[in-house]
């Protein structure tokens, strides 16, 4: 966005815009985003473990 400065973390702009905001507001159902370590893990915002444990946490 351009209201937000390039030093900003994604998670806060994404939080901040339009698809974020209809995502918490459970706008798209049951539907699901993938994101990277440097969002929190959300129950439409699905996330990486941060520590692997194992064979199944490393292939989830």
């Amino acid at each position: 966005s351009a209201s937000k400065p390039g030093s900003s973390p994604d998670a806060n702009v994404f939080a901040d815009s339009v698809i974020g905001r209809a995502f918490k507001n459970n706008e798209f159902g049951q539907s699901y985003l993938f994101g990277d370590s440097g969002y929190a893990c959300t129950p439409f915002l699905l996330t990486p473990y941060s520590q692997p444990q194992g064979r199944a946490e490393f292939l989830n």
